[in-house]
């Protein structure tokens, strides 16, 4: 998918919402993955257009429900650090779709879980855990609630001073 790393910027939105629309499908799913579509979703992660971020986001919400791109996304993809970059965005939208997308990763296998914690996924679910977003909250939590269910990572949490700010 080459056209992902196009520099027209109207030609990488058609693209993210395109492949938006098919990873909707979950039928979709396994050949996308086949195919690698994640890796020019990656990419356009660190896309500076919100039209861009968001059709992306949905994309790789979608894919990742399914726990053999979960683990791709974050294993070889290294996919967390331009989530992340994302989720520090001031746009309530992106931060929505971000937790969003953690919510599904976090349903995955341990090790994803575990490593969502050492990519320092925490804090950024705090701070979401207060947000004025109704969604944002809910779904950061959900989100920390899956990732203690994991031991390895019970002790990380807490260090970061999660229980004082969750009481």
């Amino acid at each position: 998918m080459p056209l992902a790393y196009n520099q027209d910027v109207e030609l990488r939105r058609s693209v993210a919402f395109a492949v938006n629309n098919l990873a909707q499908n979950p039928k979709n799913g396994p050949k996308c993955e086949h195919l690698g579509v994640l890796r020019p979703l990656v990419h356009l992660l660190r896309d500076e257009d919100q039209d861009v971020l968001q059709q992306s986001l949905a994309a790789i919400r979608m894919l990742c429900a399914d726990t053999k791109c979960a683990m791709q996304f974050v294993d070889e993809l290294q996919g967390l650090v331009p989530l992340l970059e994302v989720g520090q965005s001031v746009i309530l939208e992106l931060q929505r779709d971000v937790a969003a997308t953690l919510r599904n990763l976090s349903l995955g296998p341990a090790r994803n879980a575990s490593a969502m914690v050492r990519a320092g996924v925490t804090e950024l679910l705090l701070t979401y855990s207060v947000s004025s977003d109704v969604e944002t909250a809910h779904q950061s939590l959900g989100v920390l609630a899956n990732l203690a269910e994991t031991i390895e990572n019970q002790a990380p949490i807490v260090a970061t001073g999660a229980l004082q700010r969750l009481k």
